[in-house]
This record gives C-alpha cells, sequence and structure tokens, in this order.
C-alpha cells in the first residue's frame, strides 16, 4: 500500500548523502505493546536500503543494525533480514520512552532516502508516527522525515514517500 499521508512532513536535504538511518518510533495504537517490525526498509530512488538481508546484527559486513532495545531473542537485524518470519520488538519499557531502529550500511556508503516500507505484525504494536534521521558518522543524526496520523491493521505492508 503507498500511502503519502497529509500529516507528514520531510526536511530537505534527502538526497543528501548518509551511511546511516534511524527510525525514532514516537506514537502507536496500543501504549502498552511493544513496537513490533516484521520489515524495514529505507527507500533510496526505487532502491531499498540496505541492499543485503541481514543474517546477524553485523552479517553481511559492513552492515550494522542496533536499536535502543529489544525484547527477547528478536534482535534489531531481524527487521532487515528481508522475511517476515522474523521481527525486530522493542522492549517495555523502553528507556528513553522513544525507542529507535537504525541500520549502518558502511563507510564510503551513502545514499539518501526520499521513503520507507514496512511490515507490521500487530496494529497495536506498529507506530503511528515516526522520525527518520540520516547520519553521515554515528554520532551526529539529521530529521529527514516525520510521518504522523498512521493507521494499521494486522500483518499490513506500508510504502511511506516523501
Amino acid at each position: 500500500m503507498l500511502i503519502n499521508p497529509l500529516s507528514m512532513s520531510a526536511t530537505l536535504p534527502t538526497r543528501r548523502g548518509w551511511s546511516a538511518f534511524r527510525m525514532v518510533f514516537l506514537s502507536r495504537a496500543s501504549p502498552t505493546s511493544d513496537y513490533v517490525l516484521r520489515e524495514l526498509r529505507f527507500l533510496s530512488g526505487s532502491a531499498q536500503l540496505p541492499g543485503g538481508n541481514m543474517e546477524g546484527d553485523n552479517i553481511p559486513a559492513p552492515l550494522v543494525a542496533s536499536a535502543s532495545s529489544y525484547s527477547s531473542s528478536n534482535f534489531p537485524w531481524k527487521a532487515f533480514d528481508g522475511t517476515y518470519a522474523n521481527f525486530w520488538s522493542s522492549s517495555m519499557p523502553d528507556s528513553n520512552g522513544q525507542p529507535w531502529l537504525q541500520v549502518y550500511l558502511g563507510p564510503q556508503r551513502l545514499f539518501g532516502v526520499n521513503g520507507v516500507y514496512m511490515n507490521a505484525e500487530g496494529a497495536g504494536a506498529a507506530p503511528t508516527a515516526f522520525q527518520v534521521l540520516g547520519s553521515q558518522d554515528l554520532a551526529t543524526w539529521t530529521l529527514i522525515g516525520s510521518v504522523s496520523g498512521l493507521s494499521w491493521s494486522d500483518n499490513e505492508e506500508k510504502v511511506i514517500k516523501w
């Protein structure tokens, strides 16, 4: 499902080169649930990032998936593994109140981003508002896009472009 919500904004330059992308989760339908994503891809033109399917938090190199938290064995890389069989979920409560999930693409790999692809397991655990940030050094983060007002069905796929 391709959507372009009215309550979405993008901060230019979205075409600027970033080596890492972070999604910061701001809200979900069920505040007592973990955030859960079966799959997350950042869109760069027609390409989906990361380009390879991950098999561990740093496999294949140079990709590195990380998160502010994760629940049980639902590691960050499982949101980038290319299957719906696995998933990442935040732990409850998350220490900072706004959990994040990110992927580092490696040195000298710079991409712009113009959207996201997501598959959420349950409607209550899916993000209803989030921000996408980009970084070149994993220390300084720049807001690329902000989305709010989303609603979900169980196991729904969404493509959101800006």
